[in-house]
């Protein structure tokens, strides 16, 4: 573990490796930090006519959202309407895009492949504009990503912890590689609030830094 001073605070900077520990072990500490990312992201990450919604895909042979996608966002519009808030616009990122393509294109989706070499390989966005409607109108953004998919399951893990191992950010995702570099997809680097400036970039640097030393030159944002 490596100490770091950030500001007048003494942290504790930890990787975990797929040669340190478990695909289980990595998988937790990745849950951990997604779980802190979700819960900055609902302070800061969209606007306030931005609906975001992350939709149950935790079993993906049972998800309404999967099954049947046009019926599940024509669900979840009524009942933002009926709540007032006109929805105008729709966007699905998603690495489901296999499944997702030929009913949402069906339905007047415009269909955008994302090209990741690290990434998932049916990463999808989906959008489609709604008729206008009065007053102010929103978008709905639905996001599904399998965080499960082997090829972007966790080789790596960050940890800013304090003396006490209370987890304050981190950041996690996978290296592999694709004609013949090596790629990597940073799924997740996030901080807890209230930390001092430049923890980010102490985090970011480091983060890149490992990268760096496992010969990977381009990386994939899943965060």
């Amino acid at each position: 573990m490596q100490i770091i001073d950030i500001g007048e605070s003494t942290f504790g900077l930890d990787l975990l490796t797929a040669a340190t520990h478990s695909r289980d072990a990595l998988d937790a500490e990745a849950g951990a930090i997604f779980a802190l990312f979700l819960e900055r992201e609902r302070e800061f990450a969209f606007n306030p006519s931005i609906v975001n919604v992350h939709p149950d895909i935790d079993d993906p042979s049972a998800s309404a959202f999967l099954t049947n996608p046009v019926r599940y966002i024509g669900g979840r519009i009524a009942v933002l309407e009926a709540a007032g808030e006109p929805i105008v616009r729709v966007v699905v990122p998603t690495t489901y895009g296999d499944r997702l393509k030929k009913p949402l294109s069906k339905a007047g989706y415009a269909v955008t492949k994302i090209d990741m070499p690290a990434g998932p390989d049916h990463t999808y966005a989906f959008a489609l504009v709604l008729p206008g409607k009065p007053g102010p109108c929103r978008t709905l953004h639905l996001e599904a990503v399998n965080e499960k998919d082997e090829k972007i399951r966790p080789t790596f893990v960050l940890r800013l912890t304090d003396a006490q191992d209370r987890l304050y950010g981190g950041a996690c995702g996978a290296i592999g590689a694709s004609d013949g570099g090596a790629y990597a997809y940073l799924s997740t680097l996030t901080l807890r609030a209230g930390l001092p400036r430049t923890a980010g970039t102490r985090l970011a640097n480091a983060t890149l830094d490992h990268l760096r030393s496992q010969g990977v030159k381009t990386v994939n944002l899943g965060t």
